[in-house]
């Protein structure tokens, strides 16, 4: 049986990144960036999986910055790195947490081999803001280092940002730019075609470096414009504002900040996808509770 590398992107919670790697400990590596801004010893200080492992190159991520592309972009390579011939790379936050069991999210994905868990629509054809995002030139990037610095920082990005806004981006001549939700699953196949298009179109990197959340552009658009195309939805129609619209695996609400608690139990457990986002050691506590013994231990 095929094993199932879990990608990780985390900056907070230590404890919660522990339930969420020992809940799926079944045939599985994990891979885990976190944010140069936080304190790994406590990450590392954590009882994990004896498969799970650190990123040692990690990125100081911003928030709709293009670091968080390549965080992703270390992750997959450090996955690759491993050749354990897996069936999917499965990204998630380290505020997810699983709604099936281990073995059942394993069995699905063993199911279809050939499929790639990443939807998306052509922005070219939606009338709101995705346009403008990826067209446009944003400064995402924390300019300073400093937390001293943090809101002139936001406020000259903001700046930079407005006076760049009549100026439009040279167009990549055959390419579909497709958004869609940043959590996918993809086969070992279709990452290892991410990273070589990567290397070989540096103009996608650049184009993509001063676009808006382009962790759900940049790896949407290689996939879309690639021979793994028919192995998804296709390039779907334009569902209205909502990234949550797009999920894939995971069970989102239409208010992405939302903490989800004990309250949302009965959703969760009628769901049909195979994890939450997102999920707090404070507030989420006991639904944590809930979910292991009515959903994980079935």
């Amino acid at each position: 049986m095929k094993r199932v590398a879990y990608l990780i992107l985390c900056h907070t919670d230590p404890p919660q990144l522990a339930r969420l790697t020992n809940a799926l400990d079944h045939q599985a590596d994990f891979f885990i960036h976190v944010d140069l801004k936080s304190d790994i010893s406590a990450f590392k200080a954590l009882s994990l999986p004896n498969t799970a492992r650190f990123i040692e190159e990690r990125e100081r991520v911003s928030w709709g910055g293009f670091s968080i592309v390549r965080a992703t972009v270390k992750l997959i390579t450090a996955a690759l790195k491993e050749d354990n011939h897996y069936s999917h790379l499965v990204l998630l936050s380290g505020l997810d947490y699983p709604i099936k069991p281990a073995s059942k999210i394993c069995d699905f994905l063993q199911s279809h081999a050939d499929t790639q868990f990443i939807r998306f629509f052509d922005v070219g054809q939606c009338p709101d803001h995705h346009l403008k995002s990826t067209i446009h030139y944003h400064f995402r990037e924390n300019l300073y280092n400093s937390s001293r610095l943090v809101y002139v920082d936001k406020a000259v990005r903001k700046v930079m940002t407005t006076l760049a806004s009549p100026f439009k981006k040279a167009p990549l001549h055959n390419i579909t730019h497709c958004f869609g939700s940043q959590w996918w699953a993809l086969t070992l196949d279709c990452a290892r075609y991410i990273m070589e298009y990567i290397s070989r179109h540096a103009d996608l990197v650049r184009f993509y470096q001063s676009a808006h959340a382009p962790d759900e552009l940049f790896f949407h658009t290689i996939v879309a414009n690639s021979p793994f195309l028919s192995q998804t939805r296709g390039i779907e129609p334009y569902p209205g504002p909502g990234t949550y619209k797009l999920a894939n695996l995971h069970f989102i609400t239409k208010d992405l900040k939302k903490v989800f608690t004990e309250k949302d139990f009965s959703d969760l457990a009628q769901s049909k996808k195979y994890f939450v986002r997102k999920i707090t050691s404070g507030q989420s506590l006991n639904l944590i509770k809930c979910i292991d013994t009515e959903l994980l231990s079935r």
